[in-house]
């Protein structure tokens, strides 16, 4: 019986033991986590789509000069600015003189609706309407850049509208000015009014009517034929266009005396047109592109003129050729007389005289303001 209870004893100890012994065992380290699933790759981004070119607008045009004259140049310099400032969308094609429309008669092809762009110059335009005349220049009148501000802020733009309504004509704001034409190329010396009388002279237009009242024999011929005319003796002297147009006909290698004022021609502006259908399907952007290269140009061609005018002096001076300003007896008497052949064509056209008036009034006020100018 007490063996019994030893065993128990001794069992219930061992026991206790064993239990203890679990207690202080180390807990095993939980499993680690799964790692978490690799998310999936993001879907390739779509290839961009081809760019589109842009779309290009074509417009058809025609100068009012033969290819490599400074005049086509001119126009030529103006449509590279539009096709760079529109980036490629609009283009204006400049064919060839005379090769849509008959030359000089751009104006009418684009009024019919065969051309979408030209440029004239308004003399061109005075079988139309006789107030033309004075567009082009008024002897003793406003030099090329107050020509341009006359247009653009002395009324002349509203003047032209005037006078072309009801033509499909859009002009394009602001005009391209030239420099003063040369008052005279001559073999003979000049010292006053005196000498006119009884020379030989290639003229025209107002010009023209001007120095046959001073004396002169005035004789027409085309551009292409003064040289000839002068080394035959046709002709004493002429009159023709700027300094750097004039050294291009090589008329330095005859006449020896090149007399230079600003009074007889100032200015031989260029009218710019267009479609005003074509205009006005552009978007807006190009619209203003157009009107913003326009406006521009005009100064950006004077200044470009001026430079060579200087240049071909230059070598007139070192040809040999003695470059003058016309003798003053000379200059007045031209606008004497000019004065008075305005007032009396004024008197017969009134929008001529309209035009007259408007550029007198502008040159005076410009002038007072500005008198050294």
């Amino acid at each position: 019986m007490r063996l019994n209870k030893i065993l128990a004893f001794v069992l219930a100890v061992v026991m206790v033991s064993l239990l203890i012994a679990v207690g202080c065992a180390p807990k095993p380290a939980p499993a680690p986590a799964p790692a978490p699933a690799p998310a999936p790759a993001p879907a390739p981004a779509p290839a961009p789509a081809p760019a589109q070119p842009p779309k290009v607008i074509k417009w058809q045009g025609q100068p009012i000069s033969p290819p490599g004259t400074l005049e086509t140049e001119n126009m030529e310099d103006l449509i590279k600015r539009i096709k760079e400032a529109s980036g490629g969308r609009l283009e204006i094609v400049l064919n060839a003189h005379g090769s849509i429309v008959p030359g000089a008669k751009e104006f009418d092809g684009v009024d019919l609706g065969t051309l979408d762009y030209g440029n004239v110059a308004p003399s061109y335009l005075v079988d139309k309407w006789p107030a033309a005349n004075p567009f082009a220049y008024m002897i003793g009148g406003l030099t090329g850049i107050e020509y341009a501000f006359w247009m653009n802020v002395g009324g002349g733009n509203e003047l032209v509208n005037k006078m072309i309504a009801g033509k499909n004509i859009k002009m394009l704001t602001n005009t391209l000015v030239t420099t003063p034409e040369v008052f005279l190329q001559s073999k003979k010396e000049l010292k006053s009014v005196a000498d006119i009388k009884g020379l030989k002279i290639r003229s025209t237009g107002d010009d023209g009517e001007i120095l046959t009242k001073m004396g002169a024999s005035v004789i027409f011929l085309p551009g292409g034929e003064v040289y000839q005319a002068l080394q035959r003796g046709v002709i004493d002297a002429l009159q023709l266009s700027t300094p750097a147009v004039d050294w291009t006909f090589a008329l330095h290698e005859i006449a020896k005396f090149e007399y230079l004022s600003p009074v007889r021609q100032p200015n031989d502006p260029t009218w710019v047109f267009v479609s005003p259908k074509k205009l006005a399907e552009l978007p807006d952007d190009l619209k203003k592109i157009v009107e913003e290269i326009h406006y521009s140009q005009g100064y950006r061609w004077y200044a470009r003129l001026t430079q060579l005018d200087l240049q071909a002096l230059e070598k007139q001076r070192a040809y040999g050729v003695k470059v003058a300003p016309i003798p003053k007896d000379i200059e007045d008497e031209m606008i004497r007389l000019a004065k008075t052949l305005y007032d009396e064509k004024s008197a017969k056209d009134a929008l001529y005289g309209e035009v007259v008036k408007s550029q007198r009034a502008f040159m005076d006020q410009y002038r007072a303001a500005w008198p050294r100018l």
